[in-house]
């Protein structure tokens, strides 16, 4: 083992907290164990970095502790489940910024924006906050803080670190699981977060029709597959969002225009609903 934490961009793809090895690796041992003198797991091979296509270069595999939480949400959950914190933006701090904000570089990532409803509002992170330390791991960068809560624990409190105008701040937040569908009661309609080849194809956040029953209100304006990108003048940037605005506008008026593209066409509608909150 040469090396850990590394990154690489391999066909696309971002790959993050990989050992690296010169053990020998081939093509088809993708999957195989790689273990330490003593037979003990430390990883999951899984690609090579080679001239000749062989095992002459070096490998890469992902730590045991990373695969052993994989494992673990795909027998609790069926699947991995994307955490969810409710920070919309952070940014690394940079030499600039560190000066600005009167702490060192490299120390932790900015929040630049925050869910009005979600576990970082919960505990208290606002915008301008500096964290610098998550579960006992020191923040440096966005890489980072993107690495460490990505396979942090689901719905158990979780020891947060901040700046906060120069003074040091103690919190805890609870990750909640990040909700691919929604079905509005009674609107007769199934909304999905988009994958992320949708996303490279629409370019833009957004959500997708996934299904549009029968007897639904807006069967004849929308369709499966429609990509709703905007409601009157908020931009929709994930399912989570969308389900906020629509909650607002529901209880302060009667209706809405939904932007969406359809088979590469910007098209818009207006929609309104009764007291039940049903589509008409």
């Amino acid at each position: 083992m040469s090396a850990t934490e590394r990154a690489l961009s391999i066909e696309d793809l971002y790959h993050e907290d990989l050992i690296q090895t010169d053990a020998s690796v081939n093509p088809g041992n993708s999957g195989g164990a790689l273990v330490n003198i003593h037979g003990q797991l430390i990883g999951i091979n899984t690609f090579i970095k080679s001239t000749s296509g062989g095992s002459q270069g070096i490998g890469f595999a992902v730590p045991a502790n990373k695969a052993r939480k994989v494992v673990r949400q795909i027998l609790e959950y069926g699947s991995v489940v994307p955490p969810r914190l409710g920070i919309k933006e952070i940014q690394s701090v940079t030499e600039d910024l560190a000066e600005k904000l009167s702490i060192p570089h490299n120390t932790g990532v900015l929040v630049s924006e925050v869910e009005k409803q979600g576990p970082a509002a919960d505990a208290d992170i606002k915008r301008g906050d500096v964290i610098t330390g998550i579960s006992g791991h020191r923040i440096k960068s966005e890489d980072d803080f993107k690495a460490i809560t990505r396979l942090l624990s689901l719905h158990q409190p979780i020891a947060c670190e901040l700046i906060r105008r120069g003074k040091k701040r103690q919190t805890e937040f609870t990750l909640k699981t990040l909700e691919w569908y929604y079905a509005p009661s009674g609107w007769g309609l199934t909304l999905s977060q988009p994958d992320k080849a949708m996303a490279r194809k629409y370019r833009q956040p957004g959500v997708i029709v996934s299904n549009v029953e029968r007897n639904s209100g807006l069967r004849d304006v929308l369709t499966r597959g429609d990509f709703i990108y905007q409601i009157d003048n908020i931009k929709i940037h994930s399912l989570e969002f969308l389900k906020i605005v629509i909650d607002e506008l529901i209880r302060t008026q009667n209706g809405m225009r939904l932007y969406f593209e359809r088979d590469g066409v910007d098209e818009t509608i207006v929609v309104t609903f009764n007291r039940n909150n049903r589509w008409r």
